[in-house]
């Protein structure tokens, strides 16, 4: 049986596999010694990494997502138009015309 090592891999982690594909990944195991002897090797070079750290975010910044966000949503209240979060382009990319709401700042005009 064919088996890619990203499979494998996330096998090893048991996670991002449905439990249908973890029973296909442990039985081709059970039943293919050549695929259980490569899945060692890529466990034992596994081992050699340090688990990720999660980082944390700074409560400034939770707290200024959050006003982003309750401020989209009482705009699209207010306005029932598409919030800004729903439109956002899928490609990462962010042009001029579509700000990044979680970091832009309000602008209020200076008082008289």
């Amino acid at each position: 049986m064919t088996m890619n090592d990203d499979d494998l891999i996330l096998y090893n982690y048991e996670d991002g596999l449905s439990d249908a594909e973890r029973q296909r990944i442990g039985a081709a195991l059970e039943a293919d010694a050549s695929l259980r002897a490569r899945y060692e090797r890529l466990r034992v070079d596994l081992s050699h990494f340090e688990a990720p750290r999660t980082a944390a975010v700074p409560s400034d910044m939770t707290a200024r997502w959050h006003d982003a966000i309750d401020r989209a949503a009482r705009l699209e209240r207010q306005t029932g138009q598409e919030s800004r979060l729903e439109a956002a382009p899928t490609t990462g990319k962010r042009s001029a015309a579509r700000p990044n709401v979680a970091t832009a700042k309000s602008v209020r005009p200076a008082s008289a």
